[in-house]
């Protein structure tokens, strides 16, 4: 894009000038004061002069989801590339939780999100926190290359936070409400839900919580929403 060189276009420091060290990997803190604006480009100054091998921005994405909403069509509030994050799990001691909203299909069982084998009772989850507030219509569940070590079944559970405000314990049952009550679930398939299955709310949810009993891999969760106008910001 030529215009980024244009003479008129202004740059805002993201972070202070620091010194570098060689043959590393160097991390650099990001003014506190602009974790929540969105930019499109960066520019890195070197200084005097030398070679960067690579240059990594970590962040979330922002999506502009104003012709969704005007169209009402679906989105996938659960993937990263509509601003979802993973933000909590119980284990992530094969692969991060941040797998299972990747976008497009998962390779291997190493792009999904699987936990370890438990020894005792209980279960294991994981809590998404979506891209914009919505209205779930439709859920799929996949388990692509997981077959003998894929969940035996799931629950699916949202809940409605205020910005600011943290979600819902996820060991607990308060402040959540079922999307989906437990489900089996099917070896290297896809599982897709919508109602009557899939319960709809009546007003929009900002964050869902993935309950896998007792353990094991899911590849991909897709949360299928009509974006919230009133969040459209």
């Amino acid at each position: 894009d030529d215009s980024i060189a244009e003479a008129d276009v202004t740059w805002t420091q993201l972070a202070a000038r620091s010194p570098l060290a060689g043959g590393s990997h160097n991390y650099v803190a990001v003014d506190d004061a602009l974790h929540q604006q969105p930019f499109t480009h960066v520019r890195i100054v070197i200084h005097p002069d030398g070679g960067v091998a690579r240059l990594r921005v970590y962040g979330s994405f922002v999506c502009d989801m104003e012709d969704c909403i005007a169209r009402r069509d679906l989105a996938d509030l659960a993937c990263v590339i509509h601003g979802a994050r993973a933000v909590a799990s119980s284990d992530d001691y094969f692969s991060e939780m941040g797998n299972l909203i990747l976008p497009g299909p998962s390779r291997n069982m190493g792009e999904g999100w699987e936990t370890k084998r438990r020894r005792g009772p209980g279960h294991d989850w994981i809590v998404v926190q979506l891209g914009m507030p919505g209205i779930p219509e439709q859920v799929t569940i996949d388990t692509a290359h997981f077959k003998g070590n894929y969940p035996d079944s799931c629950e699916l559970h949202a809940a409605t936070v205020a910005p600011g405000d943290t979600f819902p314990d996820p060991a607990r049952e308060d402040g959540w409400t079922c999307l989906l009550e437990q489900t089996k679930l099917r070896a290297d398939d896809e599982h897709h839900f919508a109602a009557p299955e899939l319960m709809r709310p009546a007003t929009p949810i900002t964050h869902v919580r993935l309950r896998i009993h007792p353990d094991g891999g899911v590849a991909r969760l897709r949360v299928l929403c009509h974006p919230s106008a009133e969040h459209a910001s």
